[in-house]
């Protein structure tokens, strides 16, 4: 095993900005949609100042504090 880390650079430029993506409002996922979580679709930009889009599912019955939120990336 190697006991060496990888180093996927460091980003010098702290102007990164988040590239506009146009996302459907329709909803498009091959399983059926639930009455019991709200989805809306997310943007983000990661460490190597790519812009990812996602879906983002939290439950209707969430009191604000949403410790079971998940975010699907494609």
């Amino acid at each position: 095993m190697n006991d060496k880390m990888i180093c996927y650079g460091e980003i010098d430029d702290v102007n990164i900005k988040k590239e506009n993506i146009v996302l459907t409002e329709e909803w498009d996922k091959v399983f059926p949609k639930s009455d019991e979580v709200h989805h809306r679709k997310v943007t983000f930009v990661n460490r190597f100042g790519i812009t990812l889009a996602a879906d983002l599912y939290t439950p209707k019955n969430a009191d604000g504090k949403c410790y079971y939120c998940s975010v699907w990336t494609l």
